[in-house]
């Protein structure tokens, strides 16, 4: 266990790995400082009959769900997630590859097989390699600036996909959030969680605390949500070795009074004796993940549940050059869900220290 209120050597280990944890800002950052060095340009022109993803790793992967999540059913360009390129892939279309791996054989393959096709193609991950010598220096890079955040990939990927979604000709992308404006709010959610602040006022902290110990179900309310849940049970494990289960609201509220009495049915939990049967096991702890504008829903929903709390980051107010687009609340869930996620990767951090008071 490392306690995190004293002690010189666990403020270290405390903050090696909430240095790694916390890269989401800067990476976001360095994909905005790209776009405006000219490295989508030659998108600008571009209006494309597909958007298509093809992720690599699996941080990468959840980060491009999202995106598809929430702007394919708001953003008038179709949103293609595919783990190999589409065998109808062509010259009208734009591909975006993430990931961390430069060796990684699906990535190789599906940017030379797009440039072969005449695919616009846009490379976020490391030229390097295998995947440098497919890319033959036709693609647009937009490959990480940073080194060392590889297991935290998430929000590399979706601001490289938000990039790639403002560069495009399209009616609504511009209403997308920018990537620079992203990162402040990432880096706000950082700040708030960092090691020094005590968990009450510590976001990332505090929820670390209500998992710990506990069965942790994480509810995601509607698609984009359960990806976030997805991508915060992968944290967990990875990085805390805490087991989590990841699914939708729905299901969970379907399961119902059964999470208390341990999955048994009414009659057997009617005549469970914990002298002959043993004590039952505690209820998991419900974390409903959601953005802003579902929170009085969910909060009225999980009432029914016998553990379980929200999960909502605070509605981040839109620059003011941004207020201008009459359908700026069309993509509002994405940087609340991209700060969400962020705390659930600084949450796993806390778990993995094991702080005690």
């Amino acid at each position: 266990m490392v306690d995190l209120t004293n002690a010189p050597a666990a403020e270290r280990a405390a903050m090696v790995l909430f240095e790694v944890a916390a890269h989401g800002g800067a990476q976001a950052r360095a994909v905005a400082a790209a776009v405006a060095g000219g490295a989508l340009d030659a998108l600008e022109s571009i209006q494309p009959r597909a958007l298509l993803s093809v992720a690599g790793s699996a941080e990468a992967a959840h980060g491009a769900d999202v995106f598809a999540l929430v702007a394919g059913d708001e953003w008038d360009v179709p949103v293609v997630r595919s783990a190999r390129l589409p065998s109808w892939a062509g010259p009208l279309d734009v591909l975006l590859v993430v990931g961390s791996d430069p060796g990684d054989p699906l990535l190789v393959e599906a940017v030379s097989t797009a440039l072969r096709r005449g695919v616009t193609t846009v490379v976020s991950a490391p030229l390097e390699g295998p995947l440098q010598a497919a890319a033959s220096g036709r693609a647009l890079d937009l490959a990480p600036r940073l080194a060392g955040g590889d297991s935290f990939g998430f929000v590399q990927s979706l601001a490289a996909h938000i990039a790639v979604a403002r560069a495009v000709r399209s009616a609504r992308g511009a209403s997308l959030v920018d990537v620079a404006a992203l990162a402040d709010q990432i880096d706000q959610e950082i700040f708030s969680a960092h090691p020094s602040r005590p968990v009450f006022e510590n976001p990332a902290r505090a929820l670390a605390e209500r998992m710990r110990g506990r069965r942790v179900v994480l509810a995601g309310d509607g698609p984009a949500a359960v990806a976030v849940a997805r991508y915060g049970a992968d944290a967990l494990l990875r990085v805390a070795g805490e087991p989590a289960q990841a699914t939708d609201l729905v299901t969970t509220l379907f399961a119902g009074e059964r999470l208390g009495v341990g999955g048994l049915s009414a009659d057997a939990a009617l005549f469970h004796d914990p002298e002959f049967d043993g004590p039952l096991p505690a209820a998991p702890r419900v974390f409903a993940l959601s953005a802003e504008r579902g929170r009085w829903e969910v909060e009225a929903q999980i009432r029914r549940l016998p553990d379980a709390e929200s999960v909502v980051v605070d509605p981040i107010q839109p620059e003011p050059e941004i207020r201008r687009f009459p359908r700026q609340e069309e993509f509002a869930d994405l940087p609340q869900l991209a700060v969400l996620a962020q705390r659930l990767a600084l949450a796993s951090v806390y778990l993995r220290l094991g702080e005690e008071h």
